[in-house]
């Protein structure tokens, strides 16, 4: 059931009218199981991949340059769009440092301090999130529940 609806049936049929086992019953049970997870991950990878061809119509519409930065190597990815903003050839490496040099001098301790408290409140949301999703799983009575440890806030960033 996905939201309520239906995904598929499974129908289970003998050679022979007879009562079923309560082993065959607890099988029956398990299968039907293994199929409604089958359907729902096919049904949500369908969902995604219609999601992400609106979002790159969106993109490639408004030609808008897509990025990326992970805090906790301060690594980036830009696409070619954000690389000619920047004047740089579609090939071309980009890197933390060769970022931060494109700030003035004086305004690096700000952009510093902005970034920390972006990172700071991003992770009390994922965190606040990750909480309310474990919480909602272990009410489900899911067996796999596992708290996770996360990095405290000031520890993401190198050097900060």
């Amino acid at each position: 059931v996905d939201g309520g609806r239906p995904v598929g049936m499974l129908t289970t049929l003998f050679r022979k009218p007879h009562r079923p086992s309560a082993r065959m019953l607890r099988l029956t049970d398990f299968y039907a199981r293994q199929a409604a997870e089958a359907i729902s991950a096919r049904v949500a990878r369908e969902r995604q991949r219609q999601s992400e061809a609106r979002l790159q119509s969106a993109v490639d519409l408004l030609e808008l340059g897509l990025y990326a930065w992970k805090p906790e190597t301060n690594a980036l990815q830009w696409d070619a769009t954000v690389k000619a903003m920047w004047g740089l050839p579609a090939d071309s490496d980009i890197d933390y440092a060769a970022w931060e040099s494109a700030i003035h001098p004086d305004d690096r301790p700000l952009v510093g301090d902005r970034l920390d408290r972006v990172v700071v409140d991003f992770l009390v949301v994922v965190r606040h999130a990750t909480a309310a999703a474990q919480i909602a799983r272990r009410a489900r009575g899911s067996p796999n529940w596992k708290a996770q440890a996360r990095p405290s806030p000031r520890s993401v960033r190198p050097g900060r």
